[in-house]
């Protein structure tokens, strides 16, 4: 199993519109989650997801936090903050049920640091799967210093190492640079995909649009993990 963690410190630079696009094209051949772990939920409204696994498990609120289409599964770890951060052994039961037989598994993150929720479910990933592998994606726009994102990035990799000191490779995949012009953003020794402003997918959503054709880049890039 390869994991994807799509990051950035800053909300509205796409990181959902990535995440969403790289999950429906990668289940057209894998099994693929997509895992929504931002408390925006951008990712479970589009798929009607009404509670995540944490409400259920902290708070008993009765729901459907998965939703599934074929090789594609879509879960929520919470809609609303829960009560409480339930054990994560209680956590990984259910955990370990979605993640069973997944090719690849996609996290849209939410902007800015780590919080207990993400940590748990990190462990909980770390557990089921005895992988040590994890890549990240950062999200840039030209409005977000990109050293501010670099820096982030290291931070992230940082408390991931510490809470879980197993986990031996954190590599960034690939730098994605939304919503560019002609800016020149390039990172030594970093693949940077560039991708311009596409007004339909702010106007009319970016589920009811096609995927802009440089993120079959990054699709190659993930493919080449696999093999």
């Amino acid at each position: 199993m390869i994991r994807i963690a799509v990051v950035s410190p800053k909300g509205g630079v796409g990181k959902s519109t990535i995440s969403y696009y790289l999950s429906k094209i990668l289940s057209d051949k894998y099994k693929v989650v997509l895992v929504d772990r931002d408390l925006t939920a951008t990712i479970s409204s589009i798929f009607g997801i009404k509670i995540g696994i944490l409400n259920y498990l902290a708070d008993d609120i009765n729901g459907e936090f998965v939703y599934e289409d074929r090789n594609l599964k879509v879960v929520s770890l919470a809609r609303f903050q829960p009560s409480n951060i339930p054990p994560l052994e209680k956590f990984y039961v259910v955990y370990k049920n979605i993640l069973n037989d997944a090719d690849i598994i996609i996290t849209d993150n939410s902007p800015g640091g780590i919080g207990e929720i993400e940590l748990m479910e990190y462990k909980a990933y770390y557990k089921v799967t005895n992988d040590k592998e994890s890549y990240f994606i950062p999200v840039t726009t030209p409005a977000l210093p990109l050293q501010r994102v670099l820096i982030f990035i290291q931070e992230y990799k940082k408390i991931l190492k510490l809470m879980v000191p197993e986990s031996s490779s954190l590599e960034i995949l690939a730098l994605v640079a939304n919503m560019v012009k002609n800016q020149d953003i390039e990172v030594p020794g970093i693949k940077t995909i560039k991708i311009p402003f596409y007004k339909d997918l702010l106007y009319n959503g970016f589920q009811n649009c096609e995927p802009p054709k440089e993120l079959y880049e990054l699709v190659k890039l993930v493919e080449k993990m696999i093999y």
